[in-house]
């Protein structure tokens, strides 16, 4: 009997893992719903969270906004940078992220070289390895 609830137990352990309801980061969840908040979207883009990272004392964001202009598709890489504000986040900085940089395939890492201020902060982005 105990053998068939640890079983029943791991496989309900399993299940939750894999639907996304075993809990998750909410401030990861908070940090990232404000970044898509910060562009106002035009007819024909489309945006999304490509990834989320604690740094520092906060979070930083990485923001792929695909769209179309009169010179074709285009993708642009918008890195923020959020701290603890209160019981909440504030950003603190937000740039473009360089396409040299490769956020496509390094994401974190392209979003740490587009929000370091620091040779320090540039050298902790070497570090990265997505």
């Amino acid at each position: 009997m105990k053998r068939q609830l640890s079983i029943a137990a791991g496989v309900l352990a399993a299940a939750l893992v894999l639907t996304g309801c075993a809990g998750g980061n909410a401030d990861k969840d908070a940090v990232s719903k404000l970044a898509l908040k910060e562009r106002t979207m035009t007819a024909g883009q489309t945006e999304k969270v490509a990834g989320a990272w604690e740094w520092k004392n906060g979070w930083l964001v990485l923001v792929r906004v695909d769209g179309k202009n009169s010179t074709g598709r285009y993708t642009d890489w918008n890195a923020y940078a959020f701290a603890p504000k209160g019981d909440s986040w504030t950003k603190t900085r937000d740039e473009l992220a360089d396409p040299a940089d490769k956020p496509e395939s390094t994401p974190h890492k392209a979003t740490c070289l587009a929000l370091a201020q620091t040779d320090s902060e540039v050298k902790s982005c070497d570090d990265l390895s997505d």
